[in-house]
């Protein structure tokens, strides 16, 4: 009966501490108890992990709902007693792993040495899941994704607007007209490139010219500096010369000459007269014609105006008249 009574004794130990192995519970070790009370443990359970700084001082072994109106949660921890928790310290609820096991972080208030006894109650915080995290993190992207859509829709509404069926063909046919320009460009570069080959020798000698030019220029550079030396002489002596008064006399002598023309137009003086009265000019025609008759009657009969004899017998002359009529006429003695 006593080996009975030692195997069923053993039996039970072995099975007891069994189950607290399962539930990672050292019969063996001294812990202490601490409790905190929390509205929501995020799906935190029994057996949970107790952590510090990532390493693990105990887990969880009770959660029940608390006898209060607000329905909050006591979470029960177990922490090994060598670790002293400071009061003040916070018990948070966290994120183990990205796939959501839960677990328990402790963060302790080092600015006070008064800790914690067996049994009391641990301040608490919950920290926001992956989720929650992610939210808030990806909330300000949302916003200005939302932002960036609402002006995206009011630009295409404006393109919309403004590329309408008109714009529309407007900008075919600049394409097409663009197309036609790249065309003739293209065109225009092959002729000046078929030009420079087969004027390759012409610009080589225009060229050649030009560098003659520019050399020539260089070796006269003293003959050109003192061209322009002169010039500048030739400048500086007419900015000196009195051009005021030279102006001046030649627009004297043109109010002169202007106002004798007015006095020839108006008919004063002999020039005036002989350029507007034709009774003058007509008077020195006659008179010239006149003078001419007389010379010529002076030439062919001498002796009517000069006499060498005693005896004159007279003789027969001809005389032109005014009108070109020729007729004799017998010299009477006079």
């Amino acid at each position: 009966m006593i080996k009975i009574g030692i195997v069923v004794s053993l039996a039970i130990f072995i099975f007891f501490w069994g189950i607290n192995f399962l539930k990672r519970k050292d019969l063996f070790k001294k812990e202490t108890t601490y409790v905190g009370i929390y509205s929501n443990v995020n799906g935190l359970g029994v057996s949970a992990a107790i952590m510090l700084n990532g390493f693990q001082i105990g887990q969880v072994s009770n959660v029940y709902f608390n006898n209060d109106k607000a329905h909050s949660l006591v979470v029960e921890m177990m922490i090994d007693s060598k670790f002293k928790i400071p009061r003040n310290s916070i018990a948070q609820i966290f994120s183990i792993d990205l796939l959501g096991t839960k677990g328990i972080q402790i963060l302790l208030n080092d600015s006070v040495q008064d800790f914690l006894a067996n049994g009391d109650t641990l301040s608490t915080s919950v920290e926001g899941d992956l989720k929650t995290q992610l939210s808030a993190q990806v909330l300000p992207f949302k916003v200005k994704i939302e932002e960036m859509v609402s002006s995206m829709d009011t630009v295409l509404t404006s393109v919309s607007l403004i590329f309408n069926s008109k714009t529309r063909e407007n900008l075919a046919k600049s394409f097409a007209s663009i197309r036609i320009t790249l065309q003739n460009l293209e065109g225009t570069t092959f002729t000046l490139d078929t030009l420079m080959q087969t004027e390759k020798n012409t610009l080589k000698a225009i060229l050649a010219n030009a560098e003659s030019i520019t050399q020539n220029l260089k070796n006269n550079n003293d003959k050109i500096q003192n061209i322009i030396s002169n010039f500048s002489e030739i400048s500086d002596t007419l900015a000196k010369a009195n051009f005021a008064g030279v102006i001046q006399n030649a627009d004297k002598a043109i109010n002169d000459l202007s106002k004798i023309v007015d006095k020839i137009n108006a008919g004063e003086g002999s020039l005036g007269q002989l350029v507007n009265n034709d009774t003058l000019y007509t008077n020195l025609e006659n008179a010239s014609y006149n003078l001419n008759r007389l010379l010529r009657d002076l030439k062919e009969n001498p002796k009517r105006y000069v006499r060498f004899s005693a005896f004159d017998l007279g003789r027969t002359v001809i005389v032109d008249d005014e009108k070109g009529k020729k007729y004799q006429k017998k010299e009477e003695e006079n």
